[in-house]
């Protein structure tokens, strides 16, 4: 009883937190979001798209977040949590390449794309944070085909609720560990993910696409894309920005309780990718791109 009281008080207010619990009725996974995809992918007819993001001028320096812990005893202390900033570029001090960087191309013809071959996303909630876990990586960005589920899970012992916002709009708790829930995303674009348990700090991204072609930098800020459709594209190299935009706090405990950043950066160029070849891009990200509001 005792645990179905609490997991109860939790989930109003994880409703409260994110806007009155409102979510958008589960879209059903389907095939219809991708009919016509790769319908017409010809492996002789494309190239190659490879470059890097490197970083231009003085590294930043980011502070951490100052937070509070909930307890698994309901209504007991707070504890005080220092935490990175989610957002913080991965920049390595020696040769400046930035790591874990978005970038994709925009003007893609999904019939002539090839087959989707990201594996699937898991959102795990760990140690106060957002782990996007897909295929090896562990990062804090996921790549989505139109329609397809995400998992979500926590592996913490308090309570965790997530709120998305952006393509999809829902908020869904997690009063116990380790019991995952599923949500399919119908709409193309970005979806943003924070927490709506007053850990404010947390953000996880998920591109929802009808093609392919998406890549995080490596360790050596390289990217690359195979059996890319011969053509011109826009491509687009995407970060989150690290710096507050505005916060809000609960009335009665004066706990900032919801973060926004400024808006992310996008840095883009024409490419033309013929067959056979491979088109060579360098993205160099300038640090004044993160002031702008």
């Amino acid at each position: 009883m005792e645990t179905k009281t609490r997991s109860g008080t939790w989930a109003l207010l994880a409703a409260l937190i994110a806007g009155g619990g409102c979510e958008e009725q589960n879209p059903v996974a389907t095939t219809e979001a991708a009919r016509g995809v790769a319908a017409h992918f010809d492996a002789a007819q494309t190239g190659r798209v490879r470059g890097s993001v490197t970083w231009v001028g003085n590294i930043p320096s980011v502070p951490k977040l100052d937070g509070c812990s909930n307890p698994i005893i309901e209504n007991g202390p707070r504890q005080r949590v220092v935490v990175p900033n989610p957002n913080e570029p991965r920049i390595n001090p020696t040769t400046k390449s930035v790591a874990s960087a978005v970038v994709f191309l925009r003007g893609v013809d999904a019939a002539a794309a090839r087959q989707w071959d990201h594996p699937p996303v898991r959102v795990l909630q760990r140690d106060y944070r957002f782990h996007v876990l897909q295929g090896t990586s562990n990062s804090s960005v996921g790549f989505v085909r139109q329609g397809d589920e995400i998992e979500m899970e926590s592996a913490d012992p308090w309570f965790h609720a997530i709120h998305a916002d952006g393509a999809a709009w829902f908020s869904l708790t997690f009063p116990d560990p380790h019991e995952p829930l599923r949500r399919a995303l119908a709409h193309r674009g970005l979806v943003e993910l924070t927490s709506a348990a007053g850990y404010y700090w947390m953000r996880a991204y998920v591109f929802v696409d009808n093609h392919p072609y998406y890549a995080l930098t490596d360790s050596d800020g390289q990217f690359r894309m195979n059996h890319v459709p011969a053509g011109e594209y826009e491509l687009v190299c995407w970060m989150p920005n690290w710096q507050e935009e505005s916060h809000e706090r609960d009335p009665e405990s004066s706990l900032i309780i919801r973060l926004s950043f400024r808006p992310p950066v996008e840095i883009s160029r024409r490419i033309a990718v013929h067959a056979g070849t491979t088109t060579q891009a360098a993205f160099q990200v300038p640090p004044e791109q993160f002031n702008r509001k």
